[in-house]
């Protein structure tokens, strides 16, 4: 069939929400730029998140926990039940208690900002691959 050579994945749709403008720079000039990952959107809380996400539909949300306004537990609460296919992975450098929290909301993995390059473009590739079973 003509067309059928070579079928490449779609890239995975991604938003990174973080409060910190360094951090949401760092984790979006890290993933922004690789060939599988298309970076909509930019979130500076969970109601800017909670929004985006709405007319955006990632595949996946890389999701702060503590931020002004709705925190990324509440946040991911609010996504997921309005788009339950979505993945959210979280990164903080929150403690042991917010990550059980962010899980019990529907997180899907949990890596600390100290993670490695590597541990962070693999939880979000992860994630995507579990969306998409």
């Amino acid at each position: 069939m003509p067309g059928s050579e070579h079928t490449q994945a779609a890239p995975v749709r991604l938003v990174i929400v973080d409060d910190h403008p360094g951090a949401r720079a760092g984790l979006a000039l890290l993933l922004g730029d690789l060939e599988d990952m298309d970076l909509v959107g930019l979130a500076v809380d969970g109601e800017d998140a909670t929004r985006l996400c709405r007319r955006m539909r990632p595949d996946v949300v890389l999701m702060d926990l503590s931020m002004p306004r709705l925190d990324g537990v509440e946040a991911t609460r609010r996504i997921l039940s309005e788009r339950p296919q979505t993945r959210v992975v979280v990164v903080t450098s929150g403690s042991a208690g917010r990550l059980a929290q962010a899980r019990a909301a529907g997180a899907v993995a949990c890596v600390l900002k100290h993670e490695s390059e590597e541990v962070i473009i693999e939880a979000v590739r992860a994630a995507a691959a579990r969306g998409m079973h």
